[in-house]
Formats: C-alpha cells, structure tokens, sequence
C-alpha cells in the first residue's frame, strides 16, 4: 500500500530527481510530526529567527552517532565565514552548524536546514541557557547563540560571525 500510496502521488525518487525526494522527504515529515514532537526534540530561535534550532534533550532521539545534538541555521544573508567546503558535499552548505554531546562542532552538508516549526519553536532570550544532555545553548545577543558540548567543542552564530571552536 505505501508504494501505492507513493505511486498514486508520484514522488518515488528517480534518480536526478531532487524535486520529488524533497516532496517525499516532506511527507515523511509530516507523517512523522507526532512523534518528533514527543520524542524530545525541541525547537528555539533568536529574535526575527534570524537563527533557528532544533535539539535532542535526551538520548531517546538522537543523530546516527547515537549521541543527543543540537543543530542550529543561520539565514543565508548572514553567512560570512570563511570556511572551506568539502569538496565530495553535493548539497546546501555552510549555513547549518551542528555539535553532538561529544566531539568536535561541524558545519553540515544537507539539503534542508535545521529550520524549526516557528509555531513550535520558543525564543531564546539573550543571557538564557537552554540544555540537553551533554550540551548547553546561551543567546548571546538579540541575534546570537553560542552553543558548547561536554568537550567544551561548539559553535557561535550571530549576524556578524558564524565561527566553530
């Protein structure tokens, strides 16, 4: 029935065919949005969601590496890093940063961001903390966030400087 399904809509993905993953990848979501919701992820942003997140709290849901994370966008206009890409990312590039409860920050090569449902989503007002397990995120500015793991590895996004330490 779901490759019916699938079928009837026309959004099997061939290949070369970005178009119709993407549908298919927002069907998944939204098929998958009652559980998101319950699986501890969290969503916040800055002042104007210049930049947004979305967060593990727990190890119920968490990345591939089996570790809780937390992965924040920063709106294209904004990006003025200088860092390299790497040269085998076929997909959007340098605007979505990420750092697991361990280990080393990184910018992530996707074809999505780590956009969160604005309605779903709380504002991070500047000072306040917000944590999961083994990672914090302050609001260091009306448009900023620093967010740190266990291993004192991160990231800093604001208007000005996106930088990953």
């Amino acid at each position: 029935y779901i490759i019916s399904f699938f079928q009837y809509i026309n959004v099997i993905p061939k290949k070369d065919s970005m178009m119709k993953f993407n549908r298919l990848a927002w069907i998944f979501v939204l098929c998958e949005m009652p559980l998101i919701a319950s699986a501890e992820l969290i969503g916040f942003h800055t002042e104007n969601y210049d930049i947004t997140c979305i967060a593990s709290v727990s190890e119920n849901n968490s990345r591939i590496d089996k570790q809780p994370f937390v992965g924040c966008a920063i709106k294209s206009y904004f990006i003025t890093h200088k860092y390299k890409r790497d040269d085998s990312c076929e997909l959007d590039w340098g605007g979505n940063f990420s750092v697991s409860s361990r280990g080393n920050a990184e910018i992530d090569c996707m074809g999505d961001t780590y956009a969160s449902a604005e309605e779903q989503s709380q504002l991070l007002k500047p000072g306040k903390v917000i944590k999961g397990k083994g990672w914090r995120c302050q609001a260091i500015n009306n448009h900023g966030i620093r967010c740190i793991n266990a291993d004192k590895k991160g990231f800093l996004l604001d208007r000005k400087k996106q930088v990953i330490f």
